[in-house]
Order: C-alpha cells, then sequence, then structure tokens
C-alpha cells in the first residue's frame, strides 16, 4: 500500500468476495462458491486461494483469533447468527480451481437468450385469498 501498486490476488470470476480480515500473511474473508457462503484464505506466501470452512448455511466475518488458534466466524442459523469457532485440524485447506464458474450464469444473456420458451405463456390462472396478516402469528 506503501507504493500505491494495485495486484490481483484472485481471478475475476462469478462470484462474490466480501469481508476481509487480515492475520499476518493471510486475507480470511467470504465468499460464494457453489451455492453456499464460504470461509476462505489468501496466503500471500503461497500466492493460493484455499477453501478454508463450508457451513450449508453460510460463514460471514472470518477471523483468526489469536490466543486459541481458531477461525472464527458468523454462521446464519434459523434463529439469527451466531458465532462458531474452528479449530485448524476442521480446516479444509482446499486449494481452490478457478477455471470453473463458481455460479451459473443464471440472469446473464446466455441463460435469458434460450429462446422458444413457452414458460410464461402456459402459466395456469390461480386465485389466492386475501387476509389480514395476524401479527401474532
Amino acid at each position: 500500500m506503501e507504493q500505491g501498486t494495485i495486484k490481483s490476488l484472485i481471478p475475476f470470476g462469478n462470484f462474490i468476495i466480501g469481508y476481509p480480515t487480515i492475520k499476518g500473511d493471510t486475507i480470511f474473508f467470504t465468499s460464494t462458491f457453489g451455492n453456499r457462503d464460504e470461509a476462505w484464505a489468501y496466503i500471500e506466501s503461497t500466492t493460493e486461494a484455499l477453501r478454508v470452512a463450508p457451513v450449508n448455511g453460510g460463514l460471514y466475518h472470518p477471523t483468526f483469533n489469536n490466543v486459541t488458534g481458531q477461525m472464527v466466524a458468523s454462521v446464519f442459523t434459523a434463529n439469527g447468527y451466531i458465532l462458531a469457532s474452528f479449530l485448524t485440524n476442521q480446516w479444509l485447506f482446499q486449494k481452490v480451481d478457478f477455471t470453473g464458474k463458481a455460479i451459473q450464469n443464471l440472469y446473464l444473456p446466455e441463460a435469458l437468450g434460450l429462446g422458444n420458451s413457452t414458460v410464461l405463456t402456459n402459466l395456469p390462472n390461480r386465485d389466492f385469498r386475501i387476509s389480514k396478516y395476524s401479527q401474532a402469528f
């Protein structure tokens, strides 16, 4: 940062990267891969991106706890977010292959240009009951 140079660490792709935190030469962050939000790490000394911990509900704000030697992350549950900790022996340390697409291009021109689709013209007419929403529910 002192020299003002810019260096791409991870190739551009169809996945989201967010919530970076730095520990030594490692950047922990959340990345979308497949249908999950996972904890990843980029290690500067090896120039590798690694999948660290996937959880079905998603991991957010991953960071490293110096005292316990664990990764701590926010995990989404049905009752809201909770903090979860992962020992280093629970980590995947799986190298990421960026040659494939991380998530499908569902909304890009090639998906919209499939043509000859009759999905919208064959929708059945349906009536839905309108009622007041009970706040006690």
